[in-house]
């Protein structure tokens, strides 16, 4: 499993409060729907500290090297990260 996968599910990325989706914040970011976890995240290459995808702007079956996947790749990992946690918080 990516090691960001896991570090998202996890909780050991930071947390921060989002204006709604569509709101610009700082200078250099948009508010977005996360293509994987389709929580708030911004644009512009961040990392979305739910699931750990780098937003780079590609389409859905477009290799992204910076995640090491295609969004439906990622996307299929991260259920089963969730899935995995899941079973080790019973």
């Amino acid at each position: 499993m990516k090691e960001s996968i896991y570090a998202a599910v996890c909780g050991e990325y930071g947390k921060r409060v989002l204006p709604p989706v569509g709101t610009a914040y700082d200078e250099d970011y948009t508010v977005i729907v996360c293509p994987i976890c389709q929580r708030k995240t911004l644009d512009n290459y961040d990392i979305c500290r739910h699931c750990g995808w780098e937003y780079d702007g590609f389409p859905e079956d477009h290799y992204s090297a910076a995640n090491g996947s295609t969004l439906a790749d990622y996307r299929e990992q991260y259920k089963q990260a969730l899935k995995e946690r899941k079973g080790h918080d019973v």
